[in-house]
């Protein structure tokens, strides 16, 4: 065991040899030592990273005889074979937690370092300074050269590959401020563009206040279109329209709140952790399922998104508004892609000149998507077109929502002229919205869920993002909207359900929705097609059934403290920004990964923590969305429409992500 370990603390000793070979004075030989990795303690534990001191090793810069001495920080994997971890005794319990921390490994390296050195070897992630005469060459050379020096070494360390991260990624503060000066056409038109978009707000707003205070009309509404006052006071304003279905904003609220602390969870995978041992023990407890079955989150949204543009067109078409499929179409657009185009642009254009750290250039890959397939965003084809990688990852709930929209005018119109036969019609294809996920389930082997051990490569691409899989909760939502415009249409005042009526529905709907959580988790160990293909067919609308039920009782009065909740005040205003904040939490939980110097320890009440905190700075940061890029909108299309149309209100998001508005 000694003969073992030997090497770890030669290899740190090493790095004098390793800056020794390219060159550089005795008198700084300790500020490259002490900004660089050490060997991690905790190895056992799935401690695997060292990131160094990045800041310190940037901020190297000195003269010592004429010749300027520059600090370049590098990453690199040193691979660890299996032996080195054996133990004395190679018992099984070793032997598996060191396939469990191979697994971790290689998910890591892939998502944190964007690298996979091919041969499936654990391996240790280490943050070298080296002087700026180096390359990443000159790194990786000198340590294979010392490491196949190192004596007593065990003959499977000998001659090993060492794995630049990152496509050979080396830093230095020169280079990252060469790149933070150096804007692109684009990058520059896009700071003039949201410049310009915050002049237009101060003079709006400022003509807004002083007509205020000498109580006078703005000569065009175009003016104050941009006022954070007048549309301020929008946002915040509690409406008490008896036509609204009021446990909606709570039910809105909450559900976005699970898809930002579900997606959380996802970061903590995409951050160096010391305990990343801990990760998989923590997914295989039950009680943690309600992160792991998040995904039904966005099924909520699907069944809202239904409900209010069914309940919405009936409730236009009884008051005599004539249709237009034109104008309904180009409503929709016009609300959703002004802030969805605006998170498009930053992405593509300047999100790499808002921080930096050891692993900022993942953010470049980010980008990179986005300069690429921007356009797929815009024409809400990302989920189809392309899907394996996607410009705002979370986006493609808004190309599923928004071809459902593009399509709803064929259920619509039947459903409003011949209700009863388009009933029958929409049961036809509800069943279908079974069979659909249950065929692609089958065909492609999927397992339940992005979790398990099972999970391939075609559960995003071929059933989690795609229409033809997803739009059973949407057509429920639908029904429920139809049936809920009826009831308050032709309401009986004398007809009440009976009370064991409604306790069995209230246990019955949450029966369906416990079920659904806590149900895949025998199936996050035991693989079986079938099974998992019955259940992704069905799972989904059992949740959407719970549901359903739980906003009948609301609306129709039998919901009790749970409808008091549901629909508090407060939740009117939050569900007017959750739209914004599906479209920005997770761009700053990728940033904050990216910009991370030390590791981070998962655990409940860290993951809890920092759910707060994105959920406080992404509730911020949608207000200015909102106030800049939704709430103008909304005047500027009155404006260009000044007449016709039925049009819902804008999508509900979220719209994670009505998202969800990926997770």
């Amino acid at each position: 065991m000694i003969n073992k370990v030997l090497w770890l603390m030669v290899l740190v000793g090493g790095h004098f040899v390793i800056i020794h070979g390219c060159t550089v004075p005795n008198e700084l030989l300790f500020n490259f030592i002490d900004a660089s990795a050490k060997i991690p303690s905790a190895i056992l534990s799935g401690n695997l990273i060292d990131m160094g001191a990045f800041d310190q090793c940037l901020a190297l810069d000195q003269r010592i005889n004429g010749t300027r001495y520059r600090g370049r920080y590098c990453m690199v994997k040193v691979p660890l074979p299996d032996s080195i971890l054996g133990g004395m005794d190679g018992t099984k319990a070793q032997e598996s937690r060191i396939q469990m921390l191979n697994e971790e490994s290689e998910l890591t390296n892939r998502i944190v370092a964007n690298t996979n050195d091919g041969t499936g070897t654990l391996g240790l992630l280490l943050g070298w300074c080296v002087p700026d005469s180096c390359s990443i060459e000159n790194v990786t050379h000198n340590i294979v050269d010392l490491i196949d020096k190192i004596p007593l070494l065990p003959e499977s360390f000998k001659n090993i590959t060492i794995f630049p991260l990152m496509g050979g990624l080396c830093q230095t503060q020169e280079e990252i401020d060469k790149e933070a000066s150096n804007f692109s056409t684009a990058d520059l038109g896009t700071i003039g563009f949201l410049g310009a978009i915050l002049g237009i707000m101060i003079f709006s707003t400022i003509y807004d206040v002083v007509l205020r205070y000498q109580n006078k009309k703005p000569a065009h509404i175009l003016l104050i279109a941009f006022s954070v006052r007048t549309n301020g006071e929008k946002l915040l304003a509690i409406s008490n329209n008896p036509n609204q279905i009021s446990c909606l904003h709570g039910i809105r609220c909450l559900s976005m709140a699970w898809i930002i602390y579900s997606h959380r969870f996802l970061t903590f995978l995409s951050e160096p952790l010391m305990n990343m041992i801990d990760l998989e023990p923590w997914r295989d407890r039950p009680e943690n399922m309600y992160v792991m079955s998040a995904t039904v989150s966005v099924d909520t949204f699907f069944v809202l998104s239904g409900l209010l543009v069914a309940y919405a067109f009936l409730q236009a078409k009884a008051k005599g508004v004539k249709f237009n499929v034109f104008l309904f179409w180009i409503h929709r657009y016009i609300r959703l892609t002004p802030a969805f185009g605006v998170m498009i642009l930053i992405n593509a254009t300047i999100i790499t000149y808002l921080g930096s750290g050891p692993f900022w250039s993942l953010l470049a890959s980010l980008k990179t998507t986005c300069v690429e397939k921007w356009w797929h965003n815009l024409l809400y084809i990302q989920n189809y077109y392309e899907n394996d990688t996607i410009c705002l990852g979370q986006s493609w709930y808004l190309a599923v929502d928004t071809q459902l929209f593009f399509l709803s005018p064929l259920i619509l119109i039947p459903l409003w002229r011949w209700p009863k036969r388009t009933m029958y019609g929409l049961i036809a294809l509800l069943i279908g919205s079974i069979i659909s996920p249950f065929v692609v389930t089958y065909h492609y082997d999927i397992a339940t869920s992005m979790a398990t051990e099972q999970t391939n490569v075609f559960y995003q691409t071929k059933y989690y993002y795609v229409t033809h899989t997803r739009f059973g909760p949407w057509l429920m939502g639908i029904m429920l909207g139809y049936y809920i415009f009826i009831l308050k249409k032709d309401k009986d005042p004398n007809y009440t359900l009976h009370p064991s009526q409604v306790t069995a529905g209230w246990l019955v709907s949450l029966t369906l929705l416990l079920t659904v959580l806590f149900a895949p988790y025998n199936a996050m160990f035991v693989h079986d097609r079938i099974a998992d293909a019955f259940f992704n067919g069905l799972h989904r609308h059992a949740w959407s059934l719970g549901l359903c039920w739980i906003i009948y009782a609301c609306t129709e009065g039998y919901g009790g403290p749970i409808n008091a909740f549901l629909s508090w005040a407060p939740f009117q205003v939050l569900g007017r920004l959750t739209y914004a904040m599906y479209l920005v939490h997770m761009n700053l939980q990728y940033q904050m990964a990216a910009e991370l110097r030390t590791l981070t320890y998962f655990s409940d009440f860290n993951m809890a923590y920092q759910f707060w905190g994105d959920f406080c700075v992404t509730l911020a940061l949608s207000v200015c969305l909102s106030l800049s890029f939704e709430s103008p909108m909304l005047i500027l299309e009155k404006v260009i429409f000044k007449t016709g149309g039925v049009a819902p209100k804008k999508p509900i998001l979220p719209t994670h992500e009505s998202i969800s508005k990926n997770n």
